[in-house]
């Protein structure tokens, strides 16, 4: 046999980046979001009566579209058309998953404890499934209605320590149900993510995050007004700095992303 018979060895696959590894980790991704959004509702209750909530959601917002806009904008500009002719659906869409739901998030935990907060948290899935039933007649499986409840009862066994009887200790108010309010509103922009134009992941993030960001304005420019302003000290400084860069779930996740 000659040498030139001899097939050339393959060449080693080049090595992963970090950022290309958790690319395609999408448990991990989602386990990363839900423990995001734990950590926004402590410092949420933690900074309640310090951080006004309407100014609280608006700087999230508009901060979260500064870091994302240098990777965004060339997608925005192609995409531009596209959610120009989708106009109604984006403001609807802004107005669910980024402004109302995350202004009453802060404003309910104003009022009521965290374990409150996420113990109405572990019901947000039936809120999907009820706005997909009343929107689009879709109903859930067998499996998926099985999913839902192992998933309710696993949390309740984690939030109440495995102590049913801790169940009857829980006092609900105001605050709880502005929460769940939350809940109810983001279940509509979860329920309608199936129905979102066919752009760019960063696209559509950054265009939700900042349409969000202008809907919250006039409510953060009342707080302002009533006289509720920021403190400037260390705490308020380290929470808007979280909530920028670890933005409570982002609404994206809750159905598969759009790309190109």
């Amino acid at each position: 046999m000659s040498l030139d018979a001899v097939p050339a060895a393959l060449p080693a696959p080049a090595p992963r980046s970090p950022i290309g590894w958790l690319n395609n980790q999408p448990y991990l991704l989602l386990s990363l979001t839900s423990l995001f959004w734990a950590g926004n509702i402590v410092l949420g209750r933690f900074v309640a009566g310090q951080v006004p909530p309407m100014t609280l959601s608006c700087v999230r917002w508009g901060g979260s579209l500064l870091l994302l806009l240098p990777f965004a904008w060339p997608h925005l500009k192609n995409d531009w058309p596209v959610l120009r002719r989708n106009l109604p659906l984006m403001l609807i869409l802004s107005a669910t998953g980024f402004a109302a739901n995350n202004a009453l998030s802060y404003a309910g935990l104003q009022y009521t404890e965290a374990l409150n907060a996420l113990l109405i948290q572990s019901s947000g899935p039936l809120f999907v499934a009820l706005w997909s039933l009343i929107l689009f007649g879709v109903r859930l499986t067998a499996g998926q209605a099985l999913g839902i409840t192992l998933s309710l009862i696993g949390v309740l066994i984690i939030i109440l320590r495995g102590d049913v009887s801790a169940l009857a200790a829980i006092q609900f108010n105001i605050g709880d149900i502005m929460f769940a309010g939350a809940l109810l509103v983001f279940g509509i922009y979860s329920a309608l993510m199936p129905k979102r134009p066919a752009v760019h992941l960063l696209s559509l993030i950054a265009f939700t995050t900042g349409c969000g960001a202008l809907l919250l304005m006039p409510f953060m420019i009342w707080e302002i007004h009533t006289g509720y302003t920021l403190k400037a000290d260390a705490l308020t400084a380290a929470t808007l700095v979280y909530v920028v860069i670890f933005p409570p779930r982002w609404p994206i996740c809750s159905s598969t992303a759009a790309s190109r």
